[in-house]
């Protein structure tokens, strides 16, 4: 059977974790990169890194992304897709939307909304 988009499957019991609103502010609450994509998406996928770690997770453990482009074109897909893998594993990438958005701060280029699972622990 065709394949009609990404599937991710999960295997026995897990852990969910739900990452929503990953944007580009760097530790002193600024926004990092206005203007260039490249930069924010660097910054978003440093931050949800962080995000992933504090919960136990990595990467690897991401199932499913949504991500919201403002004025999405082809050349903005491009600069999120080679971000993108340089983060997520090549092999088994979660499933992912892009979606193309206006936006209400014109300096804010990038959000992304994360779902992980990990293996739940032993109490």
């Amino acid at each position: 059977m065709k394949s009609l988009g990404k599937l991710r499957g999960i295997d026995g019991p897990i852990f969910s974790i739900y990452i929503a609103g990953q944007v580009p502010v760097n530790a002193n609450g600024e926004i990092a990169g206005k203007g260039n994509l490249k930069l924010q998406a660097i910054q978003v996928y440093e931050n949800l890194k962080k995000s992933l770690t504090s919960a136990g997770a990595s990467f690897d453990d991401v199932v499913k992304m949504n991500t919201y482009v403002a004025n999405l074109t082809p050349q903005a897909l491009s600069i999120v897709r080679d971000i993108r893998s340089r983060y997520l594993n090549g092999k088994n990438p979660p499933a992912n939307t892009t979606i193309g958005i206006t936006t209400s701060n014109p300096d804010i280029l990038l959000e992304i909304d994360a779902i992980a699972a990990i293996k739940e622990q032993p109490d």
